[in-house]
């Protein structure tokens, strides 16, 4: 053909129930991220991951889980962004709607008006969840399953390299419940459209304040009060794992930096792009895999060249790839 469509090898495929997984592998996404021509002494790549589900089609009930990777210059997987749900696939620990659910602390959750919540401490805090007590199992409620194999990944730590995920955590739940709060709520937190209208002219106004990072204690003492007074005006049965994880968000800032260097936003943009390569609801995995080596015929090919002979300097823009063979 004109793209030169290669056959593919089916050893990359594999069937992982209740669907099939193909293996792009890691070593041919660094290659493709960084010219031959670069000579460098960096010594770390760091690798940022997402995983994640998106439907294909309306009319199936079929499911596309990309496992995708973008790198920062120094190889260590730097951090995992994933939605709760995921998070728990994963680990094989307790879901959202689990009473030991928070991957960051031992806060056990009551059950209130037929929800899990998790009430506000502000004497003595629950003790921190750390890599060393996760591989233990010392908090056997914690877990539902077999330990994740991810603990044997150096240098990982599988409490701490797990982002909050600032997008799910944040946008896409504690904002969300505020905003239908605030427009549909019950009358007593309900608020009127003009001061609704004013709540969002001074949100759009801070855009070009960039707080800096010297006031995250300050930042910290604020989410902690902001869970304290949501309790109080809002009810103790809307303090949902999720409102309870703003404990925990200011630890990613200090370890991660910026919230949007440990969130999905990135992933979850470029799922529309691999949406867009499958063109029939018929074998859609394949179509992604060929439109993948079609693409990456058109870039420069590196030849006679391994990872180990890479070296590696300078900033890089991120750019996403399926992970392909291992390193």
């Amino acid at each position: 053909t004109i793209l030169q469509t290669q056959a593919l090898d089916n050893s990359n495929f594999h069937s992982v129930e209740p669907g099939n997984y193909y293996h792009f592998g890691l070593a041919n996404g660094i290659q493709q991220h960084f010219p031959s021509s670069l000579q460098n002494n960096t010594s770390v790549i760091k690798i940022v991951a997402g995983i994640d589900s998106q439907p294909l089609f309306k009319s199936t009930a079929e499911e596309f889980l990309s496992i995708l990777a973008y790198i920062r210059p120094h190889i260590i997987i730097d951090v995992l962004c994933c939605d709760a749900p995921a998070k728990s696939f994963i680990l094989q620990t307790k879901g959202h709607a689990g009473f030991s659910s928070c991957s960051r602390c031992e806060h056990e959750g009551t059950y209130l008006l037929n929800r899990i919540t998790f009430p506000y401490t502000s004497g003595n805090q629950p003790s921190k969840r750390t890599h060393q007590n996760y591989n233990s199992r010392s908090d056997e409620e914690y877990h539902i399953g077999n330990t994740s194999i991810l603990v044997t990944i150096p240098y990982f730590d599988v409490v701490a390299d797990f982002s909050m995920d600032y997008q799910h955590l944040v946008c896409l739940s504690i904002v969300r419940k505020m905003n239908y709060l605030w427009m549909k709520g019950p009358v007593s937190v309900r608020y009127p459209s003009l001061k609704i209208e004013e709540i969002s002219k001074t949100l759009v106004g801070l855009r070009k304040n960039i707080p800096c990072g010297h006031y995250i204690d300050i930042v910290r003492k604020i989410l902690d009060n902001f869970i304290k007074q949501f309790e109080i005006l809002y009810g103790r049965h809307l303090l949902t794992h999720n409102v309870h994880g703003l404990n925990h968000i200011c630890d990613d800032y200090i370890k991660f930096g910026p919230l949007d260097n440990c969130s999905t936003f990135s992933f979850e943009n470029y799922m529309s792009t691999l949406k867009i390569l499958i063109r029939k609801p018929d074998k859609p995995l394949i179509q992604v895999v060929k439109r993948c080596n079609e693409i990456n015929l058109l870039k420069p090919q590196i030849q006679n060249e391994t990872p180990a002979d890479f070296h590696f300097s300078g900033s890089h823009e991120p750019t996403f790839t399926p992970l392909t063979e291992n390193v």
